[in-house]
Protein backbone atom coordinates (compact mmCIF):
# COMPACT_ATOMS: atom_id res chain seq x y z
CA UNK A 1 0.00 0.00 0.00
CA UNK A 2 1.07 3.50 0.24
CA UNK A 3 2.05 3.30 4.01
CA UNK A 4 4.86 2.17 5.34
CA UNK A 5 5.29 0.42 8.73
CA UNK A 6 8.09 2.01 11.25
CA UNK A 7 8.70 0.90 13.93
CA UNK A 8 6.39 -1.73 16.16
CA UNK A 9 6.82 -2.22 19.61
CA UNK A 10 5.25 -3.52 23.11
CA UNK A 11 4.98 -1.18 25.65
CA UNK A 12 5.87 -3.07 28.77
CA UNK A 13 3.68 -0.40 30.88
CA UNK A 14 0.32 -0.91 29.35
CA UNK A 15 1.02 -4.27 27.27
CA UNK A 16 -0.88 -2.58 24.61
CA UNK A 17 0.77 -3.28 21.01
CA UNK A 18 1.57 0.12 19.45
CA UNK A 19 2.74 0.66 15.40
CA UNK A 20 3.30 3.99 13.88
CA UNK A 21 3.17 4.49 10.39
CA UNK A 22 4.80 6.97 7.87
CA UNK A 23 3.40 7.80 4.34
CA UNK A 24 5.21 7.07 1.25
CA UNK A 25 4.39 9.49 -1.32
CA UNK A 26 2.85 8.23 -4.19
CA UNK A 27 3.98 8.92 -7.94
CA UNK A 28 1.41 12.09 -8.18
CA UNK A 29 2.94 13.61 -5.08
CA UNK A 30 5.62 16.03 -5.51
CA UNK A 31 9.14 15.93 -3.65
CA UNK A 32 11.96 13.98 -5.22
CA UNK A 33 13.31 9.88 -4.01
CA UNK A 34 15.72 11.82 -1.62
CA UNK A 35 12.84 13.82 0.25
CA UNK A 36 10.94 10.62 0.85
CA UNK A 37 14.25 8.42 2.48
CA UNK A 38 15.02 11.95 4.21
CA UNK A 39 11.19 11.83 5.89
CA UNK A 40 11.60 8.02 6.92
CA UNK A 41 14.87 8.70 8.12
CA UNK A 42 13.77 11.47 10.69
CA UNK A 43 10.51 9.48 11.58
CA UNK A 44 12.20 6.33 12.48
CA UNK A 45 14.64 8.31 14.26
CA UNK A 46 11.62 9.96 16.60
CA UNK A 47 10.22 6.80 16.81
CA UNK A 48 13.26 5.08 18.16
CA UNK A 49 13.70 7.99 20.40
CA UNK A 50 10.09 7.24 21.89
CA UNK A 51 10.89 3.68 22.26
CA UNK A 52 14.16 4.47 24.46
CA UNK A 53 11.73 6.59 26.16
CA UNK A 54 8.92 4.39 26.70
CA UNK A 55 11.64 1.81 28.25
CA UNK A 56 13.44 4.20 30.90
CA UNK A 57 10.14 4.63 32.28
CA UNK A 58 9.35 1.26 32.60
CA UNK A 59 12.44 0.32 34.38
CA UNK A 60 11.59 3.23 36.80
CA UNK A 61 7.76 1.90 37.73
CA UNK A 62 9.63 -1.59 37.97
CA UNK A 63 12.22 0.31 40.63
CA UNK A 64 9.36 1.68 41.93
CA UNK A 65 7.35 -1.29 42.71
CA UNK A 66 10.02 -3.33 43.68
CA UNK A 67 10.71 -0.32 47.10
CA UNK A 68 10.05 -1.68 50.24
CA UNK A 69 9.56 1.81 51.35
CA UNK A 70 6.82 2.43 48.82
CA UNK A 71 3.68 3.25 50.99
CA UNK A 72 -0.12 4.16 49.72
CA UNK A 73 -2.42 4.76 52.38
CA UNK A 74 -3.90 2.13 53.83
CA UNK A 75 -0.80 -0.43 53.78
CA UNK A 76 1.87 -1.30 50.72
CA UNK A 77 1.28 -0.38 47.53
CA UNK A 78 1.23 -4.05 46.56
CA UNK A 79 -0.68 -5.02 49.43
CA UNK A 80 -4.47 -5.90 48.32
CA UNK A 81 -7.84 -7.88 49.17
CA UNK A 82 -9.73 -10.28 47.25
CA UNK A 83 -13.57 -10.60 47.46
CA UNK A 84 -15.90 -13.19 45.69
CA UNK A 85 -19.09 -11.99 43.89
CA UNK A 86 -22.57 -14.17 43.81
CA UNK A 87 -25.00 -14.00 41.12
CA UNK A 88 -28.20 -13.38 42.82
CA UNK A 89 -31.93 -12.18 41.33
CA UNK A 90 -30.34 -10.43 38.26
CA UNK A 91 -27.29 -8.78 40.36
CA UNK A 92 -24.80 -9.72 41.46
CA UNK A 93 -23.64 -9.41 45.25
CA UNK A 94 -20.59 -9.08 47.69
CA UNK A 95 -20.57 -10.52 51.01
CA UNK A 96 -19.47 -7.61 54.22
CA UNK A 97 -19.23 -8.39 57.80
CA UNK A 98 -20.13 -5.62 60.13
CA UNK A 99 -19.79 -5.06 63.92
CA UNK A 100 -17.79 -6.97 67.07
CA UNK A 101 -17.82 -9.62 66.92
CA UNK A 102 -18.88 -9.40 62.73
CA UNK A 103 -22.18 -10.24 61.59
CA UNK A 104 -22.74 -11.27 57.78
CA UNK A 105 -24.56 -9.26 55.52
CA UNK A 106 -24.99 -9.38 51.42
CA UNK A 107 -25.27 -6.52 49.49
CA UNK A 108 -25.96 -6.03 45.73
CA UNK A 109 -22.69 -4.23 44.14
CA UNK A 110 -24.58 -0.85 42.53
CA UNK A 111 -22.19 1.14 40.38
CA UNK A 112 -24.61 3.77 39.91
CA UNK A 113 -25.18 5.00 44.05
CA UNK A 114 -23.12 5.41 46.10
CA UNK A 115 -24.77 4.44 49.66
CA UNK A 116 -24.34 1.12 51.50
CA UNK A 117 -27.81 0.11 53.75
CA UNK A 118 -29.31 -2.83 55.07
CA UNK A 119 -31.82 -3.76 56.79
CA UNK A 120 -31.59 -3.69 60.74
CA UNK A 121 -33.46 -4.93 63.90
CA UNK A 122 -36.88 -3.74 64.00
CA UNK A 123 -37.19 -2.84 59.95
CA UNK A 124 -40.73 -3.41 58.50
CA UNK A 125 -41.38 -5.28 56.35
CA UNK A 126 -37.79 -5.53 55.07
CA UNK A 127 -37.75 -9.27 53.80
CA UNK A 128 -35.96 -11.11 56.26
CA UNK A 129 -37.20 -14.20 54.89
CA UNK A 130 -36.05 -13.88 51.30
CA UNK A 131 -32.73 -12.45 52.04
CA UNK A 132 -29.53 -14.45 52.90
CA UNK A 133 -29.14 -13.29 56.69
CA UNK A 134 -31.15 -12.10 59.59
CA UNK A 135 -31.06 -8.57 60.09
CA UNK A 136 -28.42 -6.52 61.63
CA UNK A 137 -28.44 -6.03 65.18
CA UNK A 138 -26.86 -3.11 66.52
CA UNK A 139 -27.59 -4.61 70.31
CA UNK A 140 -25.20 -6.93 69.28
CA UNK A 141 -22.36 -5.20 68.14
CA UNK A 142 -20.27 -3.42 70.42
CA UNK A 143 -18.51 -0.86 68.38
CA UNK A 144 -21.69 0.03 66.41
CA UNK A 145 -22.82 3.78 67.12
CA UNK A 146 -26.10 5.26 65.09
CA UNK A 147 -24.85 8.99 64.48
CA UNK A 148 -26.67 12.05 66.32
CA UNK A 149 -28.21 14.96 64.95
CA UNK A 150 -24.82 16.85 65.38
CA UNK A 151 -22.95 14.39 63.02
CA UNK A 152 -25.28 13.73 60.00
CA UNK A 153 -23.91 13.50 56.46
CA UNK A 154 -26.37 12.99 54.12
CA UNK A 155 -29.08 13.00 56.22
CA UNK A 156 -31.70 15.19 57.91
CA UNK A 157 -32.39 15.12 61.83
CA UNK A 158 -35.35 13.53 63.35
CA UNK A 159 -36.14 12.17 66.25
CA UNK A 160 -32.41 12.71 67.71
CA UNK A 161 -31.34 10.31 64.19
CA UNK A 162 -29.97 11.08 61.23
CA UNK A 163 -32.32 10.33 58.77
CA UNK A 164 -32.23 9.68 54.96
CA UNK A 165 -33.63 7.78 52.03
CA UNK A 166 -32.99 6.44 48.61
CA UNK A 167 -35.50 6.06 45.64
CA UNK A 168 -34.56 3.82 42.74
CA UNK A 169 -35.48 3.74 38.87
CA UNK A 170 -37.09 0.70 38.73
CA UNK A 171 -39.18 1.96 42.31
CA UNK A 172 -37.86 0.44 44.83
CA UNK A 173 -36.80 2.38 47.77
CA UNK A 174 -34.98 2.48 51.46
CA UNK A 175 -35.36 4.86 54.80
CA UNK A 176 -32.61 4.35 57.02
CA UNK A 177 -30.52 6.23 59.91
CA UNK A 178 -26.89 7.01 59.38
CA UNK A 179 -24.44 4.24 61.63
CA UNK A 180 -20.93 3.91 61.98
CA UNK A 181 -19.49 0.48 62.44
CA UNK A 182 -16.32 -1.64 62.18
CA UNK A 183 -16.68 -3.32 58.24
CA UNK A 184 -14.45 -5.03 56.06
CA UNK A 185 -14.92 -6.93 52.47
CA UNK A 186 -14.68 -10.70 52.63
CA UNK A 187 -16.19 -14.28 52.26
CA UNK A 188 -19.17 -15.60 53.25
CA UNK A 189 -17.44 -18.66 55.37
CA UNK A 190 -17.12 -17.58 58.79
CA UNK A 191 -13.34 -18.31 58.46
CA UNK A 192 -13.37 -15.22 56.68
CA UNK A 193 -13.94 -13.25 60.28
CA UNK A 194 -10.26 -15.17 61.34
CA UNK A 195 -8.33 -13.86 58.17
CA UNK A 196 -5.59 -11.07 59.27
CA UNK A 197 -5.94 -9.85 55.61
CA UNK A 198 -9.45 -8.71 56.38
CA UNK A 199 -8.46 -7.47 60.09
CA UNK A 200 -6.08 -5.05 57.90
CA UNK A 201 -8.54 -4.04 55.82
CA UNK A 202 -10.89 -3.11 58.37
CA UNK A 203 -12.31 0.42 58.79
CA UNK A 204 -14.70 2.24 60.78
CA UNK A 205 -17.59 2.94 58.16
CA UNK A 206 -20.48 5.49 57.65
CA UNK A 207 -23.41 2.86 56.25
CA UNK A 208 -27.41 2.72 56.39
CA UNK A 209 -29.43 1.13 59.23
CA UNK A 210 -32.40 0.89 57.35
CA UNK A 211 -35.80 0.96 58.95
CA UNK A 212 -38.08 0.41 55.34
CA UNK A 213 -37.87 -1.21 52.36
CA UNK A 214 -39.93 -1.05 49.10
CA UNK A 215 -39.82 -3.20 46.07
CA UNK A 216 -37.41 -5.40 44.91
CA UNK A 217 -35.73 -4.68 48.34
CA UNK A 218 -38.16 -6.59 49.87
CA UNK A 219 -37.64 -9.95 47.77
CA UNK A 220 -34.05 -9.47 46.76
CA UNK A 221 -31.40 -12.20 47.36
CA UNK A 222 -29.09 -9.94 49.20
CA UNK A 223 -29.41 -8.07 52.33
CA UNK A 224 -28.90 -4.44 51.33
CA UNK A 225 -26.94 -2.56 48.92
CA UNK A 226 -23.39 -1.64 48.23
CA UNK A 227 -22.72 1.88 46.30
CA UNK A 228 -19.75 1.96 43.77
CA UNK A 229 -19.78 4.76 42.23
CA UNK A 230 -16.97 7.53 42.20
CA UNK A 231 -17.65 9.09 45.34
CA UNK A 232 -15.78 9.72 48.84
CA UNK A 233 -18.61 7.89 51.07
CA UNK A 234 -18.53 4.37 49.69
CA UNK A 235 -16.25 1.31 51.18
CA UNK A 236 -13.49 0.76 48.61
CA UNK A 237 -12.55 4.83 49.31
CA UNK A 238 -12.97 4.15 53.27
CA UNK A 239 -10.51 1.47 52.67
CA UNK A 240 -8.30 3.22 50.54
CA UNK A 241 -8.25 6.31 53.00
CA UNK A 242 -7.47 4.18 56.34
Amino acid sequence: GDALAELIFKDPLTAKVLARFNRISDSNDAGTDGDKYEDTDRTLRRSTARSVRHSEMSKNFERYLSEGSVQKNGGMFNSYQTSPIFQGYGTHYATIWVGTPPQRKTVIVDTGSHFTAFPCKGCLDCGEEHHTDKYFDPDASSTFRALTCGECHDAKCLGKRCIFSQVYTEGSSWHAYESVDRVFLSGRELSAVMDPINAAFTSDFLFGCQTKETGLFVTQLADGIMGMSAHPSTLPRAMYDK
